[in-house]
C-alpha cells in the first residue's frame, strides 16, 4: 500500500491486520504493527524496555560498502549484511523478540540482495511489529550543519522506500538521533511536522545532562518553534548513559562480554541495582535499556540467547519481592507507556546545541571540518531541488527518473552525522565525493531531456539540444564557455518569485558580446521562430590572479564575462547567447587608483595603507567595519569533531593585504592577497544591496600544530553579548555569550564554548541604534561573536592532531576552500520595501535555493525552441515558496508550500498568506489533492499525535488540521504544507 499511487494510508498508531505465513505465526495468531504489538507492561512494576539495536554508521572510519559487505576488517570488523541476516534469522524463529531497523540506507541495499520469500517474510515480521522502523531516514543526520530541505528530503525518501516496501507499518513514527552531536530546534520541528510521537536525544552537554538527571528532568516537552506552537511541540527523552548495554551486557562479535553463564544471580543483581539507579532520573516506573551498540547483532543467536536470559532471570525474582520488569520493547511502545502513566513534564525552548563532552572537549569543529565537501553537498541540492522540479513539470517518465533517485540516495548518505560533518577518514571523503560527483553527473542527461521537453514547440524537430552544467565554476572553470567562440547559457531559477542574478562565466582571452531573446514571456508555449535580441550589457573581469594558480585547476580562462539575468521567471528559465567578437581581443578593465566600490546605495571602503575594509554604507547608514583573517592554533588533541584553541584570541594572519580595485557597469571589486595561502575578492553589483565577500584559503599551514581559519569582521554595533544564528536555515535562535538558559554553564574552553553552527547566517542586532548586522554563509560554517560588535566564521582547518573520539587518523585536509561570505547591514527597519530581516531571509533562500546555469555549444537554437519558460502560471508572493515539486508516483507529485518568513520579520511578510492549488502551474491541471504530513507519507487527516502534560501549563502538544475541502491554502509564518497532488 502506497499512498503515492492514491491509496489511502493508515496512519502508523492504527493496527494493520496482516496474514502471516505459517513459519512466522505469533502466539496469537493476530500479527500487527504499531502500538498493538507492544507487549504488556505490569502495573506497579518498574518496566523496563529492553531496545535491542545497532547503530549502523553510513560511513565513518569504513565506506558505506566496506561497512555494508564487511571489508577492510583491518580497519573495522562491522559487516551490516552480516547484521541484517542475522537479525532476521532470529526474529523470525521467536514472536516475543523485537529489533528496531534505522538506517534505510543499509536495509535498502540489503533489500536488493533478497529473493521473494526472504522479502516476504522480512514483510511479515514488520507488519507484525517484531521489527520496527524507528528514525527511518536515509541515514541518521547530522542536526548542526544540514539545512532544513536537506532534512526533509532525508527522511522523506526513507520513508518513502519503507512506505512503498512495507505499507503502513514501515513508517516510523518516532525520532532516533542517538549519535548526532547535538540536538536543533528545527530538526524536531520537522519530526512533529511528521507526525512523529518523540524523539531520543544522545548527546546533551555534560553540565546539562548532569543537571537534568539530578533533578529528574531527562525528559521533556520540547517546544521546538516559537512561530508554529503547540503543533511543533515534542516529547523528548535525553539518554541516561548513552545508547549503549550496562556493563557485561554486550553479547555479540565485537563485545568482549562472556554468555552469562554460571554467574546468574551476579547478572541479575547488576541489572536491578542499574535500573534502581537509573529510575531516579525518570518521572515513570518505565525506563529504557539499550541492548546493542555501534555494528552490533552480527552474531544474533548469541545476543538474542542472553537477553532471553537475562529476562527470565530478573522476572523470576518478582516472586521474591523484585519490582523491577524487564521486556522486549522499541522507543515507540516505551514512547505510549510514558504517555499513559501522564506524568508531569518540564519544557525546553532552546536547542542542544553545540554539544560539549566534558569541560575541555566541545564537538564543534565539524561545524567547519571538511569545508569544500560541504559546498559540494550544498551544491548538489541546489542542483537536486532543480532537477526535481524539471521533471515534474516536464512530465518525466517514471522509468526515466533512475539517475533522480540514486542523487537522492548519495544526498541523503551525505546528511549522516559522520559524513556532512567531515569527522570521517579521508579514503571515506573520497567516496563521499565520488558517489555525489558520480550521482550529479548521471543526472545530466535527465535535465537535459527535461528542458528540452519544456522548451521544444510542437514545429520542433531534430535531436534535443545539448545542455550541461559547469559544477566547477567556484574556481572559474568550464569547459563550454572556455572552448567555444558562441554558447548558449541557459539560467534557471527554481524559487516561486522572478530573482535577477548576476552570471559570471569564465571565458578565454578576447572582447565578448551577451544577447538575450526578443519579446514576451510564454509560459509553456514556445516561440514559433525565436530570434536574438540587442546587447545586454556585460562585462569582463579577470579571474582572481591565486584562483587562477590553484592546482585542482583545468582551466585557460583568465577572465569572466559577467552580465544580469534580469527577472528570470518564477519556476523557470531565460537563455543568453554569449559570443566572442571577431578580430583583435579587447583588453580587461584596468584597475584603478581607488579605495571604495559601491552602487547607488552601497558602499565599501577600504584602507589605503592596509589594503582592509574600513566602512561599509547601506542606505545612508554608515558602519564602521573592519575585516581580516585570523587562525587559531590547535591544541594537542584537537580533531575533526572537536575544536580545541591554544589560546584565547587568535593570530592575525597579516596586518596589511595587498590589493587592486576594479571598476565596471555592473560589477566593481576589491581583489585582495593576504599572503601564499589566503586572499579574497570583495564585490558590488550595480543593482544589489548586500556585499558579497569571496574568500579563497588554499592549503592551511600545518606544522607542530594544526590550525582553525576564521574570518573576523568587527563592527560598531553594541550587541550586548547576544547574536543570532540559523537554526537549519529556518528560525533564528537567539544566543548570549557565555550562558546557556537551562543551566549553569562552567567554562574552561571560552572560545568554543560559544561557537555555534551557521548553516546560513549570523546576525548582530543594535537594539538601541537600530541596526542588523547579517553575515549569510555558502555552506555551513563554525560561528560566535566573542565581543560587541564581533562576527567570527571559522572557514577552514586542519588537523595534525587527533580528537580520539574513535577515527584514528588526523584530518589533515589539504584541500584549498572557496566560499562566500554575503553581508546586510544598516538599519533594521525601512520606510520603504521590506525589513532588513526580510531581506536577510530573501537572500539567504536564493543562496540555498541558488539559481542554476547550463550551457550549450553553439550560438544557435532550433525552430520551434523557445528562450523563455515559466512552471508558474504567475509568481508566488515573496513570503512563499514552492519548497518541493517533485515526482511521486504515476500522475502525481510532492507539492511543499512554505512561509518563508518568522512572524516577527516584517510588518507586511510575515502575515498569513493564501495560495489557490489549482491556479498554481502552468504544465499541468490539478484534478485532485490531498494533504499529507511534512515527509508525505501518511494523510495528514489520519495522525493524531500524543499531548502532554506540562508544569508551565503549555499544551504540549497538537495535531494539525489538513484541508478538507476546496483549493485555497492559508500558510502562516515558518509553516510548511505538504500535498500529494494528481495532475494532467
Amino acid at each position: 500500500m502506497t499512498l503515492g499511487r492514491g491509496q489511502i494510508l493508515l496512519v502508523v498508531v492504527v493496527a494493520l491486520s496482516a496474514r502471516p505465513t505459517a513459519a512466522l505465526q505469533a502466539a496469537d495468531d493476530k500479527p500487527t504493527c504499531g502500538f498493538e504489538s507492544c507487549h504488556e507492561t505490569k502495573e506497579g512494576l518498574v518496566n523496563v524496555h529492553l531496545i535491542p539495536h545497532s547503530h549502523d554508521d553510513v560511513g565513518w572510519v569504513k565506506t558505506v560498502d566496506e561497512y555494508y559487505y564487511g571489508l577492510n576488517p583491518s580497519l573495522d570488523t562491522a559487516n551490516v549484511s552480516m547484521i541484517l541476516d542475522s537479525v532476521f534469522q532470529e526474529i523470525k524463529n521467536d514472536p516475543t523478540r523485537r529489533y528496531i531497523q534505522v538506517e534505510t540506507a543499509y536495509l535498502w541495499m540489503w533489500w536488493q540482495h533478497q529473493n521473494d520469500a526472504v522479502r516476504e517474510q522480512y514483510r511479515q515480521l514488520v507488519q507484525s511489529g517484531r521489527i520496527q522502523m524507528t528514525g527511518g531516514g536515509w541515514s541518521m543526520p547530522d542536526e548542526a550543519t544540514t539545512t532544513y530541505q536537506a532534512l526533509i528530503d532525508n527522511f522523506s525518501w526513507g520513508f518513502k522506500f519503507l512506505n512503498d516496501t512495507f505499507g503502513p507499518c514501515g513508517v516510523p513514527n518516532i525520532g532516533w538521533q542517538i549519535d548526532a552531536f547535538g540536538h536543533s530546534r528545527e530538526t524536531a520541528s520537522i519530526m512533529a511536522a511528521m507526525g512523529f510521537q518523540g524523539t531520543f536525544l544522545g548527546h546533551l552537554d555534560y553540565q546539562e545532562h548532569d543537571a537534568r538527571v539530578k533533578y529528574s528532568n531527562l525528559e521533556m516537552v520540547w517546544h521546538s518553534s516559537s512561530n508554529l506552537g503547540p503543533r511543533a511541540d515534542m516529547f523528548a527523552s535525553g539518554l541516561y548513559s548513552g545508547y549503549i548495554p550496562p556493563d557485561g551486557c554486550c553479547w555479540d562479535l565485537r563485545c568482549g562480554d562472556g554468555d552469562i553463564g554460571k554467574n546468574t544471580e551476579e547478572v541479575a543483581k547488576n541489572i536491578i541495582t542499574y535500573v534502581k539507579t537509573q529510575q531516579r532520573s525518570y518521572r515513570t516506573k518505565h525506563l529504557m535499556m539499550f541492548m546493542g551498540n555501534d555494528f552490533t547483532y552480527m552474531n544474533a543467536t548469541r545476543f538474542f540467547s542472553n537477553i532471553d536470559e537475562v529476562i527470565g532471570l530478573v522476572n523470576g525474582l518478582q516472586k521474591n519481592g523484585s519490582l523491577v520488569n524487564l521486556l522486549y520493547s522499541t522507543p515507540s511502545c516505551y514512547v505510549r507507556a510514558v504517555n499513559r502513566a501522564d506524568p508531569s513534564l518540564n519544557t525546553k525552548s532552546d536547542d542542544f546545541l553545540p554539544f560539549v563532552e566534558d569541560v575541555s572537549t566541545v564537538w564543534n569543529g565539524c561545524y567547519t571540518s571538511r569545508p569544500t565537501l560541504k559546498y559540494l553537498e550544498r551544491l548538489a541540492n541546489s542542483f537536486m531541488q532543480v532537477l526535481k522540479q524539471l521533471t515534474a513539470l516536464a512530465r518525466t517518465a517514471a522509468s526515466r527518473l533512475g539517475p533522480l533517485d540514486e542523487l537522492r540516495r548519495a544526498l541523503g548518505i551525505l546528511q549522516h552525522h559522520d559524513a556532512i560533518t567531515g569527522t570521517h577518514r579521508q579514503h571515506v571523503s573520497e567516496d563521499y565525493v565520488r558517489r555525489l560527483t558520480a550521482a550529479v553527473d548521471g543526472c545530466e542527461g535527465l535535465a537535459r531531456t527535461a528542458l528540452n521537453a519544456l522548451v521544444a514547440g510542437a514545429e520542433a524537430a531534430g535531436d534535443e539540444v545539448a545542455m550541461e552544467s559547469c559544477p566547477l565554476l567556484n574556481i572559474s572553470q568550464c569547459e563550454v564557455s572556455e572552448r567555444n567562440d558562441e554558447f548558449v547559457v541557459t539560467v534557471y531559477n527554481p524559487l516561486s518569485r522572478a530573482v535577477s542574478h548576476y552570471v559570471r562565466v569564465p571565458v578565454r582571452e578576447g572582447d565578448y558580446s551577451v544577447t538575450s531573446l526578443d519579446g514576451k514571456l510564454l509560459a509553456a508555449v514556445p516561440c514559433r521562430a525565436p530570434t536574438w535580441g540587442s546587447a545586454l550589457p556585460a562585462q569582463l573581469v579577470p579571474v582572481h590572479a591565486p584562483v587562477l594558480d590553484l592546482e585542482e585547476r583545468r582551466s585557460a580562462a583568465v577572465q569572466e564575462v559577467v552580465f544580469r539575468a534580469a527577472d528570470l521567471p518564477p519556476l523557470g528559465l531565460r537563455s543568453y547567447r554569449v559570443a566572442r567578437s571577431p578580430g583583435s581581443p579587447r583588453s580587461r578593465l584596468p584597475p584603478v587608483a581607488d579605495t571604495s566600490i559601491g552602487n547607488g546605495h552601497l558602499t565599501v571602503e577600504i584602507d589605503s595603507v592596509s589594503g582592509l575594509v574600513k566602512y561599509i554604507t547601506s542606505h545612508g547608514t554608515r558602519i564602521p567595519v573592519q575585516q581580516n583573517f585570523f587562525y587559531y592554533l590547535s591544541r594537542w588533541d584537537d580533531g575533526a569533531y572537536a575544536f580545541k584553541p591554544r589560546t584565547p584570541k587568535p593570530l592575525k594572519i597579516v596586518d596589511k593585504a595587498t590589493f587592486v580595485v576594479y571598476k565596471g557597469e555592473l560589477v566593481e571589486e576589491i581583489h585582495q592577497i593576504f599572503n601564499d595561502w589566503v586572499s579574497q575578492v570583495i564585490r558590488v553589483y550595480k543593482e544589489d544591496d548586500h556585499v558579497e565577500f569571496e574568500w579563497l584559503v588554499g592549503t592551511v599551514p600545518a606544522r607542530l600544530n594544526g590550525r582553525n581559519v576564521v574570518s573576523k569582521y568587527l563592527t560598531g554595533l553594541q550587541s550586548n553579548a547576544t547574536f543570532y544564528t540559523d537554526s537549519n536555515g529556518r528560525e533564528m535562535q537567539r544566543r548570549v555569550r557565555n550562558h546557556r538558559a537551562d543551566f549553569v554553564l562552567e567554562l574552561d574552553e571560552p572560545v568554543a564554548a560559544n561557537y555555534y553552527p551557521v548553516p546560513s547566517r549570523i546576525v548582530l542586532r543594535d537594539e538601541e541604534g537600530g541596526l542588523e548586522f547579517a553575515v549569510l554563509t555558502d555552506r555551513a560554517e563554525g560561528g560566535t561573536s566573542l565581543a560587541h560588535g564581533q562576527v567570527e566564521l571559522m572557514v577552514h582547518r586542519r588537523m595534525i592532531t587527533e580528537d580520539y573520539k574513535g577515527l584514528g587518523e588526523y584530518m589533515n585536509d589539504t584541500q584549498p576552500a572557496r566560499g562566500k561570505h554575503l553581508v546586510l547591514c544598516g538599519n533594521a527597519t525601512s520606510d520603504q520595501g521590506p525589513s532588513l530581516a526580510a531581506r536577510q531571509r530573501l537572500l539567504a533562500e536564493q543562496g540555498m535555493l541558488r539559481p542554476w546555469t547550463f550551457f550549450s555549444p553553439g550560438g544557435g537554437w532550433p525552430a520551434g525552441y523557445s528562450h523563455r519558460f515559466s512552471g508558474l502560471r504567475k509568481a508566488l508572493p515573496q513570503n512563499v515558496h514552492v519548497l518541493t515539486l517533485e515526482p511521486w508516483g504515476e500522475g502525481t507529485v510532492l507539492l511543499r508550500l512554505e512561509h518563508i518568513m518568522e512572524s516577527t520579520d516584517d510588518p507586511t511578510l510575515s502575515q498569513n498568506v493564501t495560495i489557490d492549488i489549482q491556479d498554481l502551474f502552468a504544465t499541468m491541471t490539478v484534478s485532485h489533492f490531498k494533504e499529507t504530513t511534512l515527509d508525505g507519507s501518511q494523510w495528514l487527516v489520519d495522525v493524531k499525535r500524543f499531548t502532554w502534560r506540562t508544569k508551565d501549563g503549555s499544551s504540549g502538544g497538537s495535531t494539525p488540521k489538513p484541508i478538507t475541502s476546496g483549493s485555497l491554502v492559508t500558510l502562516g509564518p515558518m509553516e510548511i504544507r505538504t500535498f500529494i497532488v494528481t495532475v494532467k
